[in-house]
C-alpha cells in the first residue's frame, strides 16, 4: 500500500475512495494485530496508515457537502 497524497485522493470518485479506504482499514488492523504479537518491525507505518484513513474520510466528506451544496442551489433555482 502506498501513501498517497490529497491530490491523488481528491482525483479519486466515491467507490474508488471507499475502496480505497476499505484497504487502508484492513492493513492497518493486520499490521496491528502483527505489532501486537512483536511481529511488525517498523511501526511508523501505523501512524501512516491512520493519517491516510483521515485524508481519505476527509475527502469523503468534501463529496458529499459538494453534493448537498449542489442540490440545494438546484432546488433553489427551480
Amino acid at each position: 500500500m502506498s501513501t498517497k497524497t490529497i491530490k491523488e485522493i481528491r482525483a479519486l470518485d466515491d467507490k474508488s475512495l471507499q475502496k480505497e479506504l476499505e484497504e487502508t482499514k484492513s492493513t492497518y488492523k493486520r499490521e496491528l494485530f502483527e505489532n501486537s504479537h512483536g511481529n511488525l518491525k517498523t511501526t511508523s507505518n501505523l501512524k501512516e496508515l491512520k493519517k491516510q484513513s483521515a485524508r481519505i474520510k476527509t475527502v469523503q466528506t468534501e463529496h458529499r457537502r459538494a453534493e448537498a451544496a449542489k442540490a440545494k442551489a438546484e432546488k433553489a433555482n427551480s
